[in-house]
């Protein structure tokens, strides 16, 4: 089956039924409605008040999403005696505006409308997420600004280009555009390199950047045609030479630049992992090789069987955490990962920056309310004792130091060493003790083990074994 035929059978299977639409149209009328209802009765002034997202305006989204974003866009000018202010006393009133806004309207709304779960979340200003039936809804206040102002000055808060992106996305994709969104959405998903639920990195393509890729060029063929090129060819919507682009101090720390078509110094992929766009990239090569539709088909993440687990050795060891749904996923996962990294540096390396247990490779997947952060390591076990490296044997003041405190010195390759004793030998121990003084506010550790325990702790495992780890040896061998 060519690409064509394979892209035809898949967007019957991808797009949402006209039931799924119905419903999603049905709820958001609802919560439209009600929140102008309770704004007028405020007396809240307001230029829209719109479903903004993939389901919204944009219509990319696939079948079984269950994501409504409802913005609330206020006046700038009804803010000017705030918004002159200096910066952090803006931020603070800012912030205190649509939090009164939440509790004067957004609440009353989702409890008219009979929500569960009605909390408030913050970003770089609070917000209002609820669920009501299988639909999670955020309600979130923003400024009503045009994509000239927002080129022109920027945003007030950084959601004020969400509406402005909508309407880029809306007006300037043809429907047919719009399933090679959807195309390239689900290549994403089913790859596990999406949004915040990415378990390959810490975070994947949003859906605003496969939209902004089909902006770009146009359909799902000629994206896949020049995705391993992106690295070093920036994808800029203001005409801007590459080069020049890839030295800017403002990008010099992402993997890849996708500019953000309303503000020529944001980077939409600045978050976006670089095994993530790795293995993306992989993933591309072997479907141009073969096409097939399984790679757009999102498949539950399998855990290895037990002839698989026999075989992997234990140089894994696997975290488990359980939320207590008081701090949100997306905080949850940020402060995982930087644990993530901190203990990768304990792992690879003694304090002196002589090797300890091998190179450390993690990841994190989650489920609901549980998170499994798992690593694996060169080494499980290591000699009582290493060679410890000090200064070179030319800075006398220091050499001279560095004996009295090691009686048992020597010399090699112009260096002064000393055989030291290891803190940790056996990896396990390293983590059991580690874990013990780990506090993270909304999240208990529950298990520790080298296999894992429960089932989104098994899968972690599944994904760094059977995806990661080979990726990192075939992009060795390229």
């Amino acid at each position: 089956m060519n690409i064509s035929e394979l892209k035809k059978k898949l967007i019957t299977k991808i797009s949402p039924t006209e039931s799924e639409q119905s419903n999603i149209k049905k709820i958001t009328n609802e919560f439209i409605t009600s929140l102008k209802n309770q704004a007028n009765k405020k007396d809240l002034n307001y230029i829209f008040i719109e479903s903004q997202g993939s389901t919204g305006k944009k219509q990319t989204h696939l079948t079984s999403a269950s994501d409504i974003d409802i913005f609330v866009g206020l006046r700038k000018d009804d803010y000017r005696h705030i918004l002159n202010l200096e910066k952090r006393e803006k931020k603070e009133k800012i912030n205190q505006i649509f939090l009164d806004i939440i509790n004067s309207t957004f609440i009353p709304v989702a409890k008219k409308l009979k929500c569960e779960k009605i909390r408030i979340f913050y970003a770089e200003h609070p917000y209002l997420n609820t669920k009501k039936g299988i639909y999670d809804i955020d309600i979130v206040g923003c400024f009503a600004l045009s994509k000239e102002e927002l080129l022109k000055s920027g945003p007030i808060t950084a959601v004020d280009r969400t509406p402005v992106h909508t309407q880029i996305i809306s007006d300037n994709l043809t429907d047919d555009q719009k399933n090679e969104v959807r195309l390239l959405k689900s290549f994403f998903q089913a790859n596990h390199a999406y949004g915040d639920t990415c378990s390959i990195g810490q975070f994947g393509f949003t859906g605003f950047s496969a939209e902004v890729l089909i902006l770009y060029f146009g359909t799902i063929e000629n994206t896949f045609q020049n995705f391993v090129s992106i690295h070093n060819k920036p994808i800029d919507f203001f005409n801007r030479d590459p080069k020049t682009l890839l030295k800017n101090p403002r990008f010099k720390n992402d993997y890849i630049i996708i500019t953000d078509p309303t503000d020529k110094k944001r980077n939409i992929a600045s978050s976006i992992s670089k095994r993530a766009y790795e293995y993306i990239s992989y993933q591309i090569s072997e479907f141009l090789k073969s096409p097939s539709e399984d790679f757009f088909i999102i498949q539950p993440i399998l855990m290895l069987t037990y002839d698989e687990m026999s075989k992997i050795g234990s140089n894994y060891y696997v975290l488990e955490f359980k939320s207590d749904d008081t701090v949100h996923y997306t905080e949850l996962r940020d402060k995982l990962y930087s644990l993530g990294k901190k203990l990768k540096t304990i792992l690879e390396k003694e304090s002196s920056g002589q090797t300890k247990f091998g190179k450390c490779t993690y990841t994190l997947h989650y489920e609901d309310y549980y998170y499994g952060l798992v690593f694996h390591c060169s080494k499980n076990n290591l000699s009582r004792t290493y060679q410890r490296k000090g200064p070179p044997i030319a800075l006398k003041e220091h050499v001279d130091k560095f004996k009295k405190k090691n009686p048992n010195f020597f010399i090699k390759d112009g260096f002064i060493w000393t055989v030291a004793n290891r803190e940790y030998v056996i990896l396990s121990q390293l983590f059991s003790d580690f874990v013990k003084k780990v506090q993270i506010k909304g999240i208990l550790l529950v298990n520790q083990s080298s296999t894992g325990i429960n089932k989104v702790g098994k899968k972690a495992l599944a994904i760094l074994h059977k995806k990661i780890l080979p990726l990192e040896d075939k992009l060795k061998k390229l």
